[in-house]
């Protein structure tokens, strides 16, 4: 699960396994939404958002260590040095 707020707005991203049903997915995420709802002020209205984005993305990924050898510092500098450059 990924958060970014901006001025005005904020976005959580949930990233499940690849092969998982969107549409179960898309369900799960619909009746948490509604579970929190009474936690939130009065004047947010959270929602799910489209199926498929503008975005244009085409593959997304996520640097985990299931060690536990890396701290988060460690994690960035292995995906900006060695991923990302090809380094």
């Amino acid at each position: 699960m990924r958060g970014f707020s901006f001025l005005g707005s904020s976005f959580i991203y949930v990233i499940f396994e690849e092969g998982t049903d969107i549409y179960w997915a898309r369900s799960r995420i619909l009746e948490y939404l509604q579970a929190v709802k009474n936690k939130i002020p009065a004047d947010v209205n959270p929602v799910l958002g489209p199926d498929a984005t503008s975005l244009g993305w085409g593959f997304s990924y996520a640097v985990v260590d299931e060690t536990g050898g890396h701290d988060l510092s460690e994690l960035r500098s292995i995906q900006d040095y060695i991923i990302k450059l090809g380094v």
